[in-house]
Formats: structure tokens, sequence, C-alpha cells
């Protein structure tokens, strides 16, 4: 990616991240994006960075795509984890035959692509095999108000052993429950997403252990491996904007400072916080630059380097969501307050490290790749 590129992505995120700044209650009240918000984000350069250059992306700029994931979470975490998922789910356009993916994806358009990857649905293949009748009732349908595509994940008869594929489907198709309703995340509208027999040609799904076709050396590392890593972005971002509403109470002219100054606990709190965040997010960035040495040489990475960026994220879900307990703990009770942005930053944090790809349970796994046992992780690693 060259440097004018990378400055864009950068412009564009701390665009959209001034359009969310201090909008956090608004966002969380209306249970989705507004439309401002949702048009700027679909709008920016920011969701064709992991997209194949054939399509009009970036190639897999995964570092630009981690510091504006990072940066929009930062000004509010329901539109930097919608921007992540966005990101995510667009970078699969890599995984369906390079002819669809040029006729559907292609361009310089707005283009959002929304998914759950739970095998909550069916895909029953024709006696072909050529089409599928994807039927189904998700959960966690992260920006499905503001999506071109969905892509749907369904289990395949195949005998004993179902085959999970997963299946891009315009939008226009689905139904839509509106049921978020949460305690953290309340912004992003991921809301229950339904299909009812809706045919799907081969062409138009995969699975991730098939090879993508795009030649740039990012598509060496595997789509969870990737989203692990902007999950993580995601987490950083909401827990510096809750420190951030403790600096800046503290910082104000109100007073506040000679009353910090008598809380030592939430001093001490602060200090616990900002180590926490910035060796979190230490952490994370070494994993990314191991890999990305590897696949700048040209080899895929080692399952132990995704091991350890795997391991990264997951560790900074849990340490970002202890700091935030800590500084929700010391800041008293002016912390219980609705509007608080403390707050609001702790049930995000939280809630995101709720996630299947990024939760405590997924360090078993990781402990046996760094054991040098099996690790029995598909599709994770």
């Amino acid at each position: 990616m060259t440097v004018e590129a990378t400055r864009s992505a950068a412009a564009a995120a701390s665009a959209l991240a001034e359009l969310v700044r201090h909008r956090g209650a608004e966002i969380e009240s209306a249970g989705r994006l507004p439309q401002d918000v949702a048009s700027t984000l679909r709008a920016s350069s920011l969701l064709r960075l992991l997209m194949p250059r054939d399509l009009g992306g970036d190639g897999g700029a995964w570092r630009p795509a981690f510091d504006a994931i990072e940066a929009v979470a930062r000004a509010d975490g329901a539109t930097g984890w919608s921007l992540m998922i966005g990101m995510t789910i667009n970078m699969l356009t890599g995984y369906i035959e390079r002819e669809e993916a040029i006729e559907l994806f292609s361009g310089r358009s707005p283009l959002f692509c929304a998914g759950v990857f739970e095998p909550r649905g069916i895909g029953r293949p024709d006696d072909s095999g050529a089409r599928f009748r994807v039927s189904g009732r998700w959960r966690f349908g992260t920006g499905i108000h503001l999506s071109d595509w969905f892509c749907a994940t369904a289990a395949v008869p195949t005998g004993a052993t179902p085959e999970v594929r997963h299946f891009f489907i315009p939008s226009s198709a689905v139904t839509i429950h509106p049921n978020w309703n949460v305690i953290g995340l309340g912004g992003t509208g991921s809301d229950d997403v339904e299909l009812d027999a809706i045919v799907v040609t081969r062409g138009r799904s995969f699975t991730l252990s098939d090879t993508p076709w795009p030649q740039e050396p990012f598509w060496r590392v595997s789509f969870y491996t990737v989203t692990a890593l902007l999950m993580a972005a995601a987490v950083l971002g909401m827990s510096r904007c809750g420190l951030d509403a403790v600096l800046a109470k503290g910082a104000s002219s109100s007073g506040s400072l000679s009353r910090f100054g008598r809380n030592q606990c939430l001093e001490v709190e602060v200090a616990n916080a900002e180590a926490a965040l910035r060796a979190a997010r230490a952490f994370v960035l070494a994993g990314m630059e191991e890999i990305d040495e590897s696949v700048r040489e040209g080899t895929a990475p080692s399952i132990r380097d995704c091991a350890l960026l795997w391991l990264a994220a997951i560790h900074a879900a849990e340490s970002c969501g202890k700091a935030l307990d800590l500084l929700f703990s010391g800041e008293g009770a002016s912390g219980i307050r609705r509007d608080s942005p403390l707050q609001r930053s702790w049930r995000d944090v939280r809630a995101a490290g709720k996630h299947v790809v990024i939760a405590r349970q997924r360090l078993e796994a990781v402990g046996r790749v760094l054991l040098g046992e099996p690790a029995d992780a598909t599709p994770f690693l």
C-alpha cells in the first residue's frame, strides 16, 4: 500500500471518528448506526482495505485497517465494531470464485458485507450440486442494516459429517428480526437475520478450507487470524475511549483534579489501566509484525505464530476488560450514570470479549499449540 493510500485511510478514519465522537449515547439509544454515520462509513475507502486489488481493494492493508478500527472505536465502540465487521466480511470476497467476485464486487462503489459464522442454517444442494437452498436464522447480524450482502453460514448434508459452508446472499433477500436488546455494543443493530429457502449457486459459496484466489501476500494469512487481530483493534480503541473519559474528567476545569488527588484508588487504577492497554497493544502488534514478515518473504505463517497472535487478541480482550473493571470501580458513584462514557466503554468491551473468536475458552487450543500438541482448533487456526 502506498504512503498516499495509507494517509487516505487515516484521513477517512479520522473523519468517521469525528462524526461519531460524543454521539455514543445517541447511537446506543437508537439501537443502530444513524443514517449519516452509516452513509459515511459505507462511502469511505476503509471497507476495501482488505479486499483484493482485482476488486478495487488495497490487497490486504491490515496495519492501516488495524489503525482505522482502533481510531473509530476510540470515538464510539459501536461504530468501530461495525467497521471491523464490514472489513472482515468484505475480505471474504477473495474466497468465492474469482469470476463471480469480479462480477459482483469489483469497482469503487460502496460495499458492505455483513455475515455470521455460526452455522445456524441448512444448505440443501440440488441433484447436480451446482445450487443450494439456504434456510436458517442467525443471531448477531452486525451491520445488516447497512449491508449490500449477507454471508450466511450453513451446514450442508454430506453424509456422516456435514460440511460447513458460507453463502453470499443479497441483503434484500433476508428477513430482519429487530430484537437487539443487549448491555454492550447496543448501537450495532446486530438483529437476527432469517432466510427461507434462498437459492445460491456454488460459485457464490465457499469453505474456509478453500484456497483464496488473490495473489497478494496477505492472502497467506487465515481469515480468523486477521479477524482476531481486528477485533483486538476494536477492543483497544473502546478501552482507550473509557480511559480518555476518566482522564478528561480529571483535567477539566471543574475542580475534579482536587477530588482526584484525594482518590488514591483511582490514581492507581489509571496508572494500571494505561500500562495494561499499552502492553496489550504491543503484544498484538508484535504478533502481527511476526506474521507480516513471513508473508512478505513469500511463506505462510506458522501455526505457532498464528496462535500467538490469537493469544494476543484474547489477552487484549481480557486485560482491557479488567482494566476498565477497576476504573469503573475506582470512579465511584458517578460511573453508574447511564450517560457515563466510561460505563458505556466498559459495557462495550465486556460485550466484545464474549465473541467466540476472542473469548477466554479459546485459550485451551492456544496452549496446546504452544505445547506442541495437536490444537484441534479448526477453523480458527
